[in-house]
């Protein structure tokens, strides 16, 4: 899912091996890539608490079942 990705990693169809193949190729020669995705993948990690995970739930919830109202 490129919007879950971002920078942090490479989105490529599951079915083409060969380009699969040269994507890890890529990112393994470049050490200056490798070390930006992994920085932009620790940052997006961060993204995702468990606290904002429940806040952004319980706001769903409350949009659908209307806040009591």
């Amino acid at each position: 899912i490129p919007e879950t990705v971002g920078e942090a990693g490479v989105v490529l169809p599951s079915k083409e091996p060969a380009l699969v193949a040269a994507a890890v190729h890529r990112v393994v020669g470049d050490p200056a890539l490798r070390d930006r995705m992994v920085a932009a993948g620790r940052a997006r990690a961060a993204e995702f608490s468990l606290a904002r995970t429940k806040g952004q739930f319980a706001s769903a919830m409350a949009a659908v079942l209307g806040s009591g109202s």
